[in-house]
């Protein structure tokens, strides 16, 4: 299940995104997904220290936020919720231009569950190496059918 928070500001202040986190539920278990940074950024602690906050900028600016939630593993003593709809909520901070500081915490955010259908598909043609959550290309066909497709897995 993927998640999409579009934060909007029409505020007449830049807003500096201090925190935007998602607390899923006992259920879910939540990563946030962001864009690849390029081969040359070094990735170390410190950076990760001093990270600029995100700007969102006055009149109108928008970023947004997408998280992966999972159900969390089934661990003895915890309790199962089977067929609920409540995902988490988020918890939001920010600061303005002056540094006045903001805070919002949402109410429970809920899903709405939608029917899917299973599919067989018989694999045809996968590349010799494959990287754990990583696309790769294959070809499948239906088990019912003779006609092959690409499909990105």
């Amino acid at each position: 299940t993927y998640l999409e928070a579009c934060i909007e500001n029409h505020t007449k202040s830049n807003l500096y995104m201090d925190q935007v986190d998602f607390e899923p539920a006992q259920q879910w278990s939540a990563t946030i997904l962001e864009a690849d940074e390029h081969p040359s950024v070094v990735k170390s602690t410190i950076r990760d220290l001093c990270k600029q906050p995100v700007l969102i900028r006055a009149a109108g600016g928008i970023y947004n936020y997408l998280y992966q939630l999972r159900p969390s593993s089934d661990e003895p003593g915890q309790m199962k919720t089977e067929g609920s709809s409540i995902l988490g909520k988020f918890q939001i901070t920010w600061r303005t231009n002056l540094g006045e500081p903001g805070r919002l915490q949402t109410q429970n955010i809920h899903s709405t569950p939608t029917p899917s259908k299973d599919v067989d598909l018989r694999a045809v043609k996968i590349p010799p190496v494959i990287f754990l959550e990583r696309p790769f290309m294959g070809q499948s066909m239906p088990y019912k059918s003779n006609r092959e497709n690409s499909w990105p897995f």
